[in-house]
């Protein structure tokens, strides 16, 4: 009885370890990501737009749809049309935002038109947090030399495995 119960507790650390693993590359991707941003926004003397900025201060403009604690910063909606003008910005940063928005296509076209380049982070198919995140509404995926494709996903799904997995 006692084996069962250490069973499924090695195998909820090893989710975990899955989960940092994740967590840790998205860090080391976006930071990469945003220094680029940042080179490219002092060349062409234009500012960044960061896209769901949370508590992340990117030197430029900061939005997220509920208030934050950053310079430059105003509440808006990614899902509606942004208010700013064509190429405005140098770049848009949008850190893992896509996956939350109800539409993720519509969202992109923006980004893209008011930025000369756009970084989108998203999560990537093998991070555990893409799949047990419970308010994310897509899958995003990309290959080469194509555009992202958004599949409806709900969590819900991989909770259902992840407690079959710790059970079984």
């Amino acid at each position: 009885m006692y084996m069962r119960w250490i069973y499924a507790l090695a195998k909820g650390i090893l989710l975990v370890i899955w989960w940092r693993i994740g967590t840790k590359a998205k860090s080391i991707e976006n930071r990469n990501e945003l220094k680029n941003l940042k080179e490219y926004a002092q060349k062409t003397n234009k500012p960044i737009l960061n896209i769901g900025c949370g508590n992340t201060d990117c030197d430029g403009t900061n939005v997220d749809i509920i208030p934050m604690n950053v310079k430059n910063f105003q509440v808006i909606d990614a899902n509606r049309p942004l208010p700013f003008k064509d190429k405005e910005f140098s770049g848009v940063f949008a850190s893992h935002v896509l996956e939350h928005l109800s539409s993720p296509d519509f969202s992109l076209k923006e980004m893209r038109r008011v930025g000369e380049k756009v970084y989108i982070g998203r999560p990537r198919w093998w991070q555990l947090g893409t799949w047990l995140t419970i308010d994310h509404k897509w899958l995003i995926f990309k290959r080469k030399n194509e555009d992202f494709r958004f599949i409806k996903y709900h969590a819900l799904y991989a909770y259902i495995l992840v407690a079959l997995y710790l059970l079984l």
